[in-house]
Formats: C-alpha cells, sequence, structure tokens
C-alpha cells in the first residue's frame, strides 16, 4: 500500500515561520534581559582573550596602562611663570642669637689708644707698625683696619692687619703711604675683630 505524503497547506507553513520568528524574537530579548550593558567584566573574560587586534586603536588611554608601560615623550618648553602667590602667615619670632664681640680700637699716628672697646694694650711697634692687644683669644675672628684719624681730619693710607706672632690675643697692623711705591709710613687707624 502506498502512503500519500501530503503536502502542507500554505497557512501551515505560514504558521510555522511566524512560531520561528517568534521563539527566535524571545530568546533575543532574554539575552538582552540576562546581560544588561557593561555587565561583560574581568571575571568573565578568559586570559588572553583581549588581543591587539580585537581593540580599536586609539580608543585606550594612558589611565587603562600599569605605570612605565607607556614610555615618556619628548620634554615640553618651560611655561610661562604664574602669577605670585599670596603672602604666607607670618612666622614664630626665631631664638635670640649670640651678642656679636664688642673688641675694637681708634688708634692715633702716634700709637695713642684714642677709644676703644676689649683693648688692653697698644704699641707703637717701629715706623708704621702697630700692635694692639685685647682682653681675649682672637686667632678665631676676623680682622678689620681702615685708615682713618681719631676726629674729622682725613687720612690715607694702605693698610694690612694680621695675628701677631706674640700671641693669639694680639694683632699686626701695619701702615703704608700711597706714595709709588709704598713705603711704611705712620698713619692713624680703625680696627674691629668680629669673633
Amino acid at each position: 500500500m502506498r502512503r500519500l505524503i501530503r503536502r502542507p497547506s500554505p497557512a501551515m507553513v505560514i504558521a510555522c515561520l511566524a512560531l520561528l520568528v517568534a521563539l527566535a524574537g524571545t530568546s533575543v530579548a532574554a539575552v538582552s534581559i540576562v546581560l544588561p550593558p557593561g555587565s561583560v567584566g574581568t571575571l568573565q573574560l578568559k586570559t588572553g582573550a583581549v588581543t591587539s587586534a580585537k581593540v580599536r586603536n586609539g580608543s585606550l588611554l594612558k589611565a587603562d596602562f600599569a605605570s612605565g608601560q607607556i614610555p615618556s615623550g619628548p620634554m615640553g618648553s618651560v611655561g610661562a611663570t604664574g602669577p605670585q602667590g599670596p603672602q604666607g602667615p607670618k612666622g614664630d619670632k626665631g631664638d635670640k642669637g649670640d651678642a656679636a664681640t664688642s673688641l675694637w680700637a681708634v688708634v692715633a699716628t702716634d700709637g695713642t689708644l684714642a677709644r676703644s672697646a676689649g683693648v688692653t694694650s697698644v704699641s707703637h711697634v717701629a715706623t708704621g707698625s702697630y700692635r694692639v692687644r685685647f682682653n681675649r683669644n682672637i686667632d678665631q675672628c676676623s680682622w678689620q683696619a681702615t685708615i682713618g684719624a681719631p676726629g674729622t681730619t682725613a687720612s690715607t693710607g694702605i693698610v694690612a692687619v694680621e695675628l701677631s706672632s706674640t700671641g693669639n690675643d694680639t694683632v699686626q697692623v701695619t701702615a703704608l703711604s700711597t706714595a709709588s711705591p709704598p713705603a711704611l709710613a705712620d698713619r692713624s687707624f680703625h680696627l674691629a675683630a668680629f669673633c
């Protein structure tokens, strides 16, 4: 006996197509509901799944890379100086410093002491040569001398000062004329020792 396979009717074909389209749309909707946008992260990605070929050029930022992975570019030019900032608050008052020593002398041409502080004696050793003795050790001090009269009279010359070989409390002052060549000459002078 022969069986006849009937052809589906056009209504059946349309019904099957409608069912297929309906089921396909439902599956797309189900995926959309289950996986919202941005839900795939590092936990869902396998190691090595994202390769250079899968990343669009220019889509990554510097923040997307670990420190030291991006080489530094060339140094740029210096920018313009910015405006001055506001003045800061006044600082605390500092500690009082040590007092400067008061060691000085004004010596006349003949070697007499016109006025002084901390000086015990002055000797006129020879022409243009004087020794000034202080009341303390001054070998670690700075000695400054200048030609100058004890009063209002002008005086000219050249003066040099050094520690005397007679002791560490005495300086040797040498005075010279301004002639050419300079020669030893008696001159009044002002001397100070800063310790």
